[in-house]
């Protein structure tokens, strides 16, 4: 495999990835929150009461908060979170930078070791394989010459 198609495989596996991935969306989600409270909102409740010996009654309660005139909170959370928003991104695009870096250097370091996997296959076991040839054909001439 090469490295670019490791990259992403390798930046999804991490649980430090995917982590800081849900904490970015939770804060776009508070992001979405803050906004629509600052939209007007109505509640209605409607209540039966009964008394035994009276009679009955119903209340409707009908109110309607204006958030748009005390919009400071609101703000503020909408300032905090997009402060937030951005320091998650800053952070998951550096843990990004240094996945990338890791798997690029794993990847060289597999190369130079392939590299000397072959330099030793190529070279260094054939010239050990002449050596010991060598050597055992040397000794079995002093044997063999020794015992006429």
């Amino acid at each position: 495999m090469k490295p670019p198609s490791i990259k992403g495989e390798a930046a999804a596996l991490r649980p430090e990835s995917r982590r800081l991935s849900f904490s970015l969306e939770r804060e776009k989600y508070k992001q979405d929150q803050s906004r629509l409270s600052l939209r007007p909102d109505f509640d209605v409740n409607l209540s039966h009461h009964y008394l035994e010996g009276e009679p009955s009654s119903w209340a409707v309660t009908i109110s309607v908060p204006l958030p748009f005139l005390f919009k400071k909170r609101q703000n503020a959370e909408i300032a905090e979170s997009l402060a937030t928003v951005l320091a998650l991104r800053r952070e998951l695009d550096h843990l990004l930078d240094s996945i990338n870096l890791e798997v690029e250097e794993s990847y060289l370091n597999s190369l130079g070791a392939k590299a000397q996997i072959q330099l030793y296959q190529d070279d260094i076991l054939p010239e050990a394989e002449e050596v010991y040839q060598r050597f055992f054909s040397v000794t079995r001439r002093g044997k063999s010459g020794g015992s006429s």
